[in-house]
């Protein structure tokens, strides 16, 4: 095998970055005659058609209009291969839209996290259980490119003698109850998200979970007034309106972490809350830190989701009494291991760990030995010049964190920033 080119498409800087660099790392070792490239998804057309490639790794095919990109680059001899960043999906309709509602002809090889994926998935999809990239920087000796403890109390101001809570937040839609509804709806149709039971009204689905959010809101005023001295630390989710949350954390004497990857949230972390179905709440266990789960807005459906609940350290928080008592028995209680009952859980539902990235490099490997693509044509010299001048003004055009009209910040994967962890990740490689 030697002169492919894979594309390796990246959605958002702060979750799949890091992970997909390793993915490019391995496949370079494996591969030394390859070209690996990373980009932001939304430069998916004005590149493909300049790089040509032989393989395509993309995080989902269920928008129809890249579809069409698939379908072609396909019929023009190439492959494409699926990786989930959010392998998990939350309950039994998402995970069966996630694994089934989408053309199987356009895909070569679906790489899945755990074994119950695989439940779900038609027996006409090839598929390999490979676990998530992003979960291999837990482990050596990949975690020594997670900045320390020593850092990041500094970054955010924290003061290592006080217990620190951790805040995932995770109310995407929560965003559209009062601005930008029709893109919601628009959005859901296209993906088909508006056929999953559950999720028929978007609009709906919005209101309820604005409701959830500011629930959560008060939840954690009250534990700030009930514990001052917990320093409370919200990292929003990557697809939230950071506005929600700036002024909330200020006036109410919290701090924030726009800008920034969960393993440093939890590297922080005495206790962990998020709402019941979040996937920091299993990715909280692979950092051996207790977690409080809440129960807000629409988290009643059966699914891997809420089997996290039945094997968590306390039950889950429905009242704001029920909040507080659990978060103040946790506090100086952070596990230091990962109890059998949750590591079975893990193994089914986030996969093997370690070892994700590698993994993932060898199973495109074999497709690529098995299947030998052929692209239409190779990159001119000129298409070369145009690819690498893509790219710097990609990146020279969001060198300034900014939020995007539905105000998600600075969520675009910067070909700097990328290229600053292959270098990390090629040089854990190589020791």
């Amino acid at each position: 095998m030697s002169g492919y080119r894979i594309l390796i498409l990246d959605d958002h800087h702060w979750r799949d970055t890091p992970g997909l660099a390793l993915v490019k790392a391995h496949l370079e070792k494996l591969l030394p005659s390859a070209d690996v490239l990373i980009i932001d998804i939304h430069l998916l057309l004005v590149l493909t058609e300049r790089y040509k490639p032989n393989l395509v790794l993309v995080n989902h095919l269920h928008d129809g209009r890249r579809n069409e990109i698939f379908d072609d680059i396909r019929r023009r001899g190439g492959l494409v291969a699926v990786l989930n960043p959010e392998g998990r999906a939350n309950t039994n309709e998402t995970m069966r839209w996630s694994t089934n509602d989408f053309p199987h002809e356009l895909c070569d090889l679906y790489l899945c996290w755990g074994s119950g994926v695989t439940e779900f998935l038609p027996s006409d999809i090839r598929h390999e259980v490979v676990g998530c990239p992003r979960f291999d920087y837990y482990y050596p000796p990949y975690s020594q490119l997670v900045q320390s403890k020593e850092i990041l109390l500094a970054r955010y101001g924290l003061d290592a003698t006080r217990p620190i809570v951790t805040v995932a937040s995770s109310f995407p839609q929560g965003k559209f109850a009062k601005k930008q509804t029709d893109f919601l709806v628009r959005d859901w149709g296209n993906l088909k998200l508006s056929k999953v039971k559950g999720r028929e009204n978007p609009i709906e689905h919005a209101h309820s979970e604005l409701e959830a959010f500011h629930r959560l809101q008060s939840w954690l005023v009250s534990l700030r007034y009930e514990y001052p001295e917990y320093q409370i630390l919200v990292k929003p989710h990557p697809a939230e309106n950071i506005e929600m949350w700036t002024r909330f954390c200020d006036e109410n004497g919290m701090s924030i972490m726009p800008m920034d990857y969960v393993f440093s949230l939890l590297a922080l972390s005495d206790v962990h809350v998020a709402r019941v179905e979040c996937m920091t709440v299993p990715e909280a266990w692979i950092a051996g830190k207790p977690t409080v789960q809440c129960l807000l807005g629409n988290a009643e459906n059966e699914g891997p989701g809420m089997d996290a609940t039945d094997i968590d350290s306390c039950s889950p928080a429905s009242n704001v009494a029920e909040f507080l008592e659990n978060v103040s028995q946790l506090v100086g209680n952070s596990e230091d291991y990962i109890p059998q009952y949750k590591t079975q859980y893990l193994e089914k539902w986030l996969g093997p760990m370690p070892g994700s990235a590698e993994r993932i490099a060898v199973a495109v490997c074999k497709l690529l030995e098995e299947k030998k693509p052929k692209s239409w044509k190779e990159p001119t010299h000129q298409d070369w010049v145009e690819i690498h001048g893509l790219l710097v003004q990609h990146s020279r055009d969001r060198a300034i964190p900014e939020m995007d009209f539905l105000g998600q910040f600075s969520k675009s994967p910067r070909w700097d920033d990328t290229q600053e962890w292959v270098n990390r990740a090629r040089r854990v490689i190589s020791d």
